[in-house]
């Protein structure tokens, strides 16, 4: 089992600055939507971080040698979760509209994505 956390590092710093860039691009820097972001993305860093990489663990230990299965079921898991702590955590705001909780889901499957060119790995064994 890889004992590496590069690529759900990568992907929860990448999704944190990216998401809080692009809010305060549309939104302004002192607007509530910031603040709102920026409380949500604290929650999610450390509890998203532990979930992510627990699925990651689970996943591989069932796909081992089919690594293009294991990537996309670890972002659909990787989803999953972010729908999970959005409603545990009640920040159902997220998805009240649907271009938002579109966005949303886009951006989590981009920072994953761009976590695994940054890291230029994919969890090898």
């Amino acid at each position: 089992m890889n004992q590496k956390l590069y690529l759900v590092l990568a992907y929860h710093v990448i999704l944190f600055l990216e998401s809080m860039v692009l809010v305060t691009a549309i939104e302004g820097y002192n607007s509530p939507l910031f603040h709102t972001v920026l409380y949500f993305n604290l929650l999610y860093l450390p509890i998203g971080g532990i979930l992510n990489y627990a699925a990651w663990c689970l996943l591989q230990s069932f796909l081992k040698h089919n690594k293009v299965l294991l990537q996309g079921l670890h972002i659909i898991a990787v989803l999953l979760l972010l729908n999970i702590i959005v409603y545990f955590t009640e920040h159902d705001w997220l998805f009240h509209d649907k271009w938002t909780a579109l966005l949303a889901h886009v951006l989590v499957a981009d920072c994953y994505i761009l976590a695994i060119l940054l890291t230029r790995k994919k969890m090898q064994q």
